[in-house]
């Protein structure tokens, strides 16, 4: 067996590392995408997904080349491995996989603008981190698909080491109070035992559930089309950057 040394690429994923710690990005596999889909040139955004864009099927909307926009969706989709800031974009318009229209299809093309705006950003796993926990994010919108008015979740993991209780995230009030109140009420029956469950966990001390702003959930940009400003502040708490950017 012969030590190749550290790995550096793997499966389209680029490994490099630092003082800072572990870089993992696709800056390759993006370029080559820009340069298939004749993007590499095309003109700048500073987000995936336009703000408050929601998309449906319309009745007489003008059809797109079906076999190329699964195509384009899939190859796209492998990015969200090291890029979390594409997941909710994405997730819109995948769902549209079975009748593409015009406005899908320029959906995409606008993720592939962000993208070319971006192509080296990835995750930076960072050494000597101050506070060692392990914290979730987590948050849903309510019937937000058009079509269906079916729900979107979404959640991240944050982890450190450590031995503390995991922080819990919300910035539901409602969610909290119930989560912490000692007495069963009829009206959470239907979630009588996932009630007891957390609460158990919280009673162990395994869990914590802090409320917080809804400005500072991170999930949000799992679950909605958030402005630039917000998007970029999330994105610097993600640990997503650019570690070839010049300084």
């Amino acid at each position: 067996m012969k030590d190749l040394g550290h790995l550096k690429y793997f499966l389209g994923i680029e490994v490099s590392r630092s003082s800072e710690g572990i870089f993992l990005s696709q800056r390759k596999y993006a370029l080559d995408l820009l340069q298939e889909t004749g993007m590499s040139g095309c003109q700048l955004v500073n987000t995936p997904i336009e703000e408050g864009l929601k998309l449906c099927v319309e009745p007489n909307q003008v059809s797109t080349d079906k076999g190329r926009y699964q195509r384009l969706v899939g190859r796209l989709m492998y990015l969200a491995h090291t890029r979390p800031d594409l997941a909710y974009a994405l997730s819109v318009v995948s769902q549209y996989m079975h009748n593409p229209g015009e406005q899908h299809m320029n959906a995409f093309m606008r993720i592939l603008r962000y993208l070319k705006n971006a192509p080296r950003k990835g995750i930076l796993f960072a050494k000597n981190v101050n506070h060692q926990s392990i914290e979730v994010y987590t948050d849903a919108d309510w019937a937000g698909t058009v079509d269906d008015r079916r729900s979107t979740s979404g959640y991240f993991y944050l982890c450190y080491l450590s031995r503390q209780p995991i922080r819990l995230f919300c910035d539901n009030k409602a969610a909290c109070d119930i989560a912490h109140n000692p007495v069963q009420h009829d009206r959470t029956n239907h979630v009588e035992v996932d009630r007891f469950f957390i609460k158990e966990k919280l009673d162990d001390k395994i869990v914590e559930l802090p409320k917080i702003r809804s400005e500072d959930q991170l999930a949000d940009i799992l679950i909605k089309a958030v402005s630039s400003q917000v998007f970029s502040k999330f994105l610097d708490k993600l640990g997503m950057c650019d570690i070839y950017a010049p300084t």
